[in-house]
C-alpha cells in the first residue's frame, strides 16, 4: 500500500498519511488500508494533466469517501 495515495485537504492543499503514527505509546508502521481511512483519510483519485505543454496547478475535491484531483491552467 502506497501511502501517497491517501490524503487530508488541509487549507486547500493535500497532507498525506505520515510514515509512522504514534498511539497509545506505540509507533506504528506498515498499517492498511483501513487503518489509514478510519485515521481521517480518504483515497486521492488522480488524473492526467489534460496538455503537457502548459502549465497546470492541482486542485483537489473532497467528497464523502474520496478527494478527486482535477487540473487548472495557470
Amino acid at each position: 500500500m502506497n501511502r501517497f495515495n491517501y490524503g487530508k485537504i488541509a487549507d486547500g492543499n493535500i497532507e498525506y498519511p505520515p510514515a509512522e503514527f504514534k498511539e497509545n505509546g506505540m509507533i506504528i508502521v506498515g498499517f492498511t488500508e483501513d487503518f489509514i481511512l478510519q485515521h481521517g483519510y480518504k483515497k486521492i483519485i488522480t488524473s492526467d494533466i489534460p496538455d503537457e505543454t502548459k502549465s497546470y496547478q492541482p486542485v483537489y475535491t473532497e467528497t464523502d469517501t474520496n478527494i478527486i484531483q482535477s487540473w487548472v491552467a495557470e
